[in-house]
């Protein structure tokens, strides 16, 4: 079946969904820690649980998104991606601090709305872990699954490591859609309705799905912005290519221009700093955060003992160029 003909059998989904319930995402706030409730209160109702600003949960992709696939190919079929500037497996530079910084903006909001209304709230927020959606198949899990010690999972969690934060559900794809590379769109869109259900009210969590140009990414993103504006807040598609650093234009690749989907934004960028500039042009994060961006995405570039002529440093130099031009109008 085609994406456009699942997705309207959704509607009486969606209403048993929101009929759910409460409970249900007070399970889930109990299992994952996003949540810790004072000893003196409970979340067994609703009313003991209010926010002023829903909660915000990064979306991910895993290759040529969190992390480089090299391009590898195996009987002609991508293993992964096809980025081919940064080796294989190499994170790309300032991506956690930006995922970090999107989920922690709702968290620092609600606590200055208490701050600022004098309330002292029966809980304590901590900001959502990521999820990921993931063509990885789930037949080869095993081999392909996040280990908690693995140099993804460390970098997440320790950016700050007081936080409980990092990796958090994981929706994989199957052997089918890695062999008929056609449907790993539509898995990720159903793998995105089933992460819905850990809120079925609609009213606690938001999202923003970061994936790449290389694996459908972009159906499943415009396809979810077209079904959930409600509730998905932007789609950022990192601009990957399988042609070799060498064949770039002088002034790297080119980026297609932002655009709306229901309201909603729809953004390609080339490096992490360039996607914290349009999150805070769309009020996603604050000028502070894009600066802990910056240097961050400085710091592992550095780490990594790249020329300063390199592909890679033309990149992140023009978006931090922009960025700097962006935050004089903050100052």
């Amino acid at each position: 079946a085609s994406m456009s003909n699942v997705v309207q059998c959704r509607s009486a989904e969606r209403r048993a969904m929101l009929a759910a319930g409460w409970r249900r995402f007070v399970v889930y706030c109990a299992f994952t820690g996003l949540v810790q409730v004072h000893p003196s209160h409970t979340l067994a109702t609703e009313p003991s649980f209010k926010l002023a600003h829903p909660l915000t949960q990064v979306v991910s992709d895993i290759d040529d998104t969190l992390k480089s696939s090299g391009g590898i190919e195996v009987a002609g079929i991508a293993l992964g991606g096809i980025d081919v500037q940064y080796s294989r497996g190499t994170l790309y530079p300032g991506v956690a601090q930006f995922f970090y910084e999107l989920s922690c903006y709702p968290v620092t909001k609600n606590i200055r709305h208490h701050e600022e209304h004098r309330d002292s709230p029966s809980f304590f927020l901590s900001p959502p872990k990521i999820a990921v959606l993931t063509a990885r198949a789930e037949e080869f899990k095993a081999a392909l699954e996040i280990k908690d010690n693995s140099k993804l999972a460390l970098k997440l969690t320790n950016v700050d490591p007081t936080s409980n934060w990092g990796i958090g559900p994981v929706l994989y794809g199957s052997v089918s859609e890695w062999v008929i590379q056609e449907k790993k769109g539509l898995r990720k869109f159903n793998n995105f309705e089933r992460l819905l259900r850990q809120d079925p009210t609609g009213k606690i969590m938001r999202y923003v799905f970061c994936g790449d140009v290389g694996e459908l990414d972009e159906e499943a993103g415009e396809t979810i912005l077209r079904e959930y504006p409600e509730v998905v807040l932007a789609v950022f598609l990192h601009v990957v290519s399988a042609e070799p650093p060498s064949n770039y234009p002088p002034d790297g690749l080119l980026i297609p221009p932002s655009r709306l989907i229901n309201g909603r934004p729809l953004v390609h960028f080339r490096t992490y700093v360039g996607a914290a500039n349009s999150a805070l042009k769309f009020g996603l994060l604050e000028p502070d955060a894009l600066i802990r961006i910056i240097k961050e995405a400085e710091s592992d570039l550095k780490s990594l003992n790249e020329s300063e002529t390199s592909s890679k440093w033309v990149d992140l130099r023009r978006d931090i160029n922009d960025a700097l031009v962006l935050l004089s109008g903050f100052s």
